[in-house]
């Protein structure tokens, strides 16, 4: 299972794979999440926007990705989707952790407030 952070417009997003141990807590986190009864907002434009989950070369749960982006996740399949809310963003602070291993440290940093100052504010 592959991670891809979504932040940069203009060169490649970095990316990292999953522990087998990671994508199942990965699988175990998005099973709890609830539907959502309103379509919610993903981030768009410049900067960072959330993470992408592929499965290389399969799907997830029968998606072809899963987008994680504020409160909302998106999970895409045949050009359908179905959206779940992220409570508390507790998938995607878990998907930014695995991460900190993976990444240039000043950009976890930057995601890690970014994350912090949009929980603080309520924004979707």
């Amino acid at each position: 299972m592959q991670v891809e952070l979504d932040i940069f417009s203009g060169r490649p997003n970095p990316y990292w794979d999953l522990t087998p141990q990671e994508a199942a807590e990965f699988l175990n986190l998005f099973r709890t999440l609830p539907e959502r009864k309103v379509e919610g907002h993903i981030r768009e434009g410049l900067g960072y926007r959330g993470f992408l989950v592929r499965e290389k070369g399969g799907s997830i749960e029968g998606y072809d990705e899963i987008l994680v982006s504020g409160e909302v996740v998106v999970a895409r399949w045949d050009k359908k989707l179905r959206q779940f809310t992220d409570k508390d963003r507790m998938l995607e602070r878990w998907l930014l952790r695995t991460g900190k291993s993976r990444l240039d440290e000043d950009l976890y940093q930057h995601i890690f407030s970014e994350i912090e100052n949009m929980n603080q504010s309520g924004a979707e």
